[in-house]
């Protein structure tokens, strides 16, 4: 899209590829959701998160290493009502009152240091300036659409802390490597003035 120079051109050729991707990506799941089992649809898949949810705050069965977000429908609108806690939950969690292992311990530790960085990064950007730079670079706004999503994801769907861990490993460096951006942009910003 850098290379054309149109404005014209821009302007109708985004929508364009937009409506295609959309398109395809309708098809795709309409073709392979009868492989995909209970994942097959969002009504399904919903209801299977819900499911594993609940079944992961056992306390009797998997021990003291769990965390509730509290039960939700297997709806859209249901789902969206637990999307701040389950985001949180995702990307922050374990708390450090929450530990109650080493192994705890040192996750709740990763989790409180992500999220200093982040309120340091944001005082030290100023709030605005920090979603202007964020939304003014396109990796930036893949990066961390990409970790809200999976944390949103990761936090809805998994119940226990152990699991927890493993399954936001991904989200990390989007999330880290951003930050890092964010506050490099800014000083080079800055040493320019």
């Amino acid at each position: 899209m850098k290379a054309i120079k149109s404005k014209i051109i821009k302007f109708l050729l985004a929508p364009a590829i937009l409506g295609v991707l959309i398109l395809v990506f309708i098809l795709l799941m309409k073709n392979a959701s009868e492989y995909m089992g209970v994942y097959g649809d969002l009504d399904s898949t919903l209801a299977q998160a819900s499911v594993i949810q609940q079944d992961l705050v056992r306390h009797e069965q998997y021990g003291h290493n769990y965390y509730d977000i509290g039960k939700f429908e297997a709806t859209p609108m249901g789902v969206l009502k637990k999307f701040p806690i389950a985001t949180i939950s995702g990307i922050y969690r374990p708390f450090l009152w929450e530990a109650g292992n080493p192994f705890i311990l040192l996750a709740a530790l990763e989790g409180t240091f992500l999220f200093l960085f982040m309120i340091y990064v944001i005082f030290k950007t100023g709030f605005l300036r920090f979603f202007r730079i964020i939304f003014s670079d396109p990796f930036l706004i893949f990066s961390l659409s990409f970790v809200i999503i999976f944390g949103f994801g990761v936090g809805l769907a998994s119940a226990n802390f152990g699991a927890l861990v493993r399954y936001k490993i991904p989200l990390l460096p989007f999330y880290v490597a951003s930050l890092f951006i964010i506050e490099y942009i800014y000083n080079k910003k800055k040493s320019l003035k």
